[in-house]
């Protein structure tokens, strides 16, 4: 059977269906037997979610001053990963 740790580890590929089939299975095996992954899962499923909706619309508030937007927008690309 998957440890719980292991099931963490692989849990994005398991979501978007990149696993083969026969892990998959394995996947599903062990969150019908772990409560604590269920509600790992549930808990990263919604994160997933609520990211993507905070990233809808990125436009900036009325009233903000330029200079500020633009400070804002260079930190926040010096800080992505290249």
């Amino acid at each position: 059977m998957l440890s719980c740790r292991e099931f963490v580890e692989f849990l994005e590929a398991y979501l978007a269906g990149e696993l083969p089939a026969q892990v998959s299975a394995r996947f599903d095996q062990h969150l019908a037997a772990c409560p604590a992954c269920i509600v790992y899962t549930q808990t990263y499923r919604a994160t997933i979610r609520l990211a993507r909706v905070a990233y809808e619309d990125d436009a900036p508030v009325s009233g903000v001053p330029e200079e500020l937007v633009q400070a804002i927008l260079r930190a926040r690309d010096h800080s992505r990963p290249s």
